[in-house]
């Protein structure tokens, strides 16, 4: 159960970032696009479990992480095990990793859609969210679906973040429960 809810909530929480960030990058004018563009994928290249070493050194707190971390030393409140370890920080963590897979696949989408589909809708007096919802997300539906796809199961399969972040309060996942009786196993037979 711990994987699904991992793999179901950071998939849902990147398609948000990447779709949103994909959204503002080909649909605005925002400025610096093409920077946020490029810096936008470079959380997948770094891998995720220094993002989860990083997250540490920001939230650990001194009942389980021995010394405190810099959230505790720069404003003096204990953070609490809820936000050093377990659920919420491997998702967080996970999610700000595997959104440019969102990302990159609808800004894909919504560049190679003919503005014209959606310049006739307003023209026949369509309101902007009907033209969202009956034009714009039916042809970027495909996109959505395979960056669900890809982030789940990329996640069910994650070792690095869930072992650092969910082990120290015994919040097992599918890979870090394999590796435990792994090496239950062997120091058994040894």
């Amino acid at each position: 159960m711990n994987s699904l809810s991992t793999s179901l909530s950071v998939s849902l929480f990147a398609m948000l970032i990447g779709s949103l960030l994909a959204w503002l990058v080909t649909r605005t004018d925002l400025p610096l696009r093409g920077f946020i563009a490029t810096a936008a994928v470079l959380p997948y290249v770094i891998p995720s479990y220094i993002h989860a070493l990083a997250w540490i050194n920001l939230f650990k707190n001194e009942r389980i992480g021995g010394a405190a971390g810099v959230f505790q030393f720069l404003s003096g409140v204990s953070p609490p095990d809820w936000l050093s370890y377990g659920f919420f920080p491997i998702v967080c963590t996970l999610s700000l990793h595997y959104f440019p897979f969102t990302f990159l696949l609808v800004s894909a989408a919504l560049a190679s859609i003919d503005s014209r589909l959606e310049e006739s809708g307003e023209v026949l007096g369509a309101s902007r969210t009907y033209i969202l919802r009956r034009v714009t997300f039916p042809l970027v539906f495909p996109a959505f679906l395979s960056s669900f796809i890809l982030t789940f199961s990329r996640v069910v399969g994650t070792f690095g973040t869930p072992y650092f972040l969910g082990t120290p309060v015994r919040f097992f996942t599918l890979s870090t429960q394999i590796y435990s009786n792994i090496i239950n196993r062997v120091e058994a037979v040894g």
